[in-house]
């Protein structure tokens, strides 16, 4: 499948939500690159975790996020989430909205019940809503939850990430663009961003590295914990993933 622009590129800020019902398939990484891509284009960016789990995102230090708290006497309390949208529209600056599994189902409610997407694009915001698709055991949820995200959206409305970090995204053969889950809901995909599988040994260990450090393509790449081969694979890794994140437009 051919990556295309989403059709509201244009200066104005943007708020990227970045959701996936499974846990551990890289939905924070994934915020992160996409957090530092902005930032590296110049835009004014924020990250927002809003796992009540794991608030991984903000272990990124390097990075400008903050944490969110939903919960209340030991729930996700949708309720908390006005004052979210209270940053959203009303600050100057891009936003990453990474939220955790667990609170999944409760925002992504609260999101269509108060129609959050239609304020914030009457608002003058772009919206652009992510999701994940792994490879390996957690291919078939990814998908599954892919396809009921996206039957709650419009054509050319959401992003798909297909990490392949740890286990290419196949079946029988068959590509993901290419598999009758995907196919079904093909026409809500405005682009998608391959995390490439690579050598396990070489590039995925750098990788893994870098991701058990928390820290940036930049900081990896200018700080002194990593040699210089390791260096040049990570480069090379960003400069794909930045490659395909110009042709979506998003900056």
């Amino acid at each position: 499948m051919a990556k295309t622009r989403p059709a509201e590129a244009g200066a104005a800020h943007a708020v990227h939500l970045m959701l996936q019902g499974k846990g551990g398939v890289g939905k924070s990484t994934c915020a992160a690159f996409l957090t530092q891509y902005l930032r590296d284009k110049g835009r004014p960016v924020h990250g927002l975790d809003a796992d009540p789990m794991n608030h991984t995102l903000a272990a990124y230090k390097g990075l400008p996020v903050s944490s969110i708290d939903l919960m209340e006497d030991g729930e996700v309390n949708p309720k908390r989430f006005d004052a979210v949208m209270e940053r959203l529209l009303g600050e100057d600056k891009d936003f990453v909205l990474d939220t955790g599994a667990s609170s999944f189902i409760s925002l992504w409610n609260y999101v269509l019940t108060n129609q959050a997407l239609e304020l914030l694009r009457s608002s003058g915001r772009r919206v652009y809503v992510h999701t994940i698709i792994a490879g390996g055991g957690a291919q078939m949820e990814t998908l599954s939850n892919f396809k009921a995200l996206a039957g709650t959206l419009a054509d050319r409305e959401l992003i798909v990430w297909i990490n392949e970090h740890e286990a290419k995204v196949e079946k029988g053969g068959m590509k993901l663009w290419d598999m009758a889950a995907f196919k079904e809901s093909a026409a809500k995909v405005a682009g998608t961003v391959l995390v490439e599988r690579r050598n396990p040994q070489t590039f995925g260990a750098d990788l893994r590295k870098m991701i058990s450090d928390r820290l940036t393509f930049a900081e990896a790449r200018n700080g002194s914990g990593y040699n210089i081969m390791e260096k040049q694979r990570l480069g090379l890794v960003w400069k794909d993933l930045a490659a395909q994140l110009d042709a979506l437009a998003l900056a």
